[in-house]
């Protein structure tokens, strides 16, 4: 029989409507959420989501950027959120932006079609999952804790350049 399981959400930097802003804070700062752990919590675990958008100015989209997760200021992951292989779901998103780009092979010269869905991105692709870096928090004890997420090298959105990170971070933990 599976363990039952409970989920505390810690933050979600996802605009849902058309009146707020886009988070571009981790330009800025760090983002710091507190939180508690019950004594009963077991087996727990943080998810974490993170993608980068934005093309300007070098952006958050197309270069890698390192995020680094902390927890009472002992950072539990450092990494590079990328994925290198979104032109193998151009077929998922076949409305995406095309144009002409020449290629040399063997002393001849072709034109292909390129697509703004084959590029390479920070953790996700146009039309795939984004899969969650799972850490799992084995030594947390119950009390108040602090959850940090940075992203230093993240890009100023400005009114012209419109960079940001989408992130979510929860905790599952079984139930008796």
């Amino acid at each position: 029989m599976a363990k039952k399981q409970e989920v505390l959400p810690l933050v979600n930097t996802t605009k849902y409507a058309s009146g707020q802003r886009l988070f571009d804070a981790f330009s800025k700062n760090t983002l710091t959420v507190d939180f508690s752990i019950d004594a009963s919590f077991k087996n727990i675990k943080l998810h974490y989501i993170t993608t980068g958008h934005g093309g300007h100015g070098g952006g958050d989209e197309f270069v890698k950027k390192e995020n680094v997760i902390s927890l009472d200021g002992t950072t539990i992951k450092s990494f590079i959120p990328w994925r290198d292989d979104c032109a193998s779901f151009r077929r998922f998103n076949p409305t995406s932006a095309t144009w002409p780009a020449n290629k040399i092979m063997e002393g001849e010269t072709s034109t292909q079609q390129i697509a703004s869905s084959d590029f390479s991105r920070s953790n996700w692709c146009p039309g795939s999952d984004v899969i969650p870096e799972v850490i799992s928090l084995e030594n947390v004890t119950a009390g108040k804790h602090t959850l940090s997420i940075a992203i230093p090298e993240a890009q100023v959105a400005t009114d012209t350049e419109n960079n940001y990170w989408m992130v979510s971070a929860y905790l599952t933990y079984d139930i008796e």
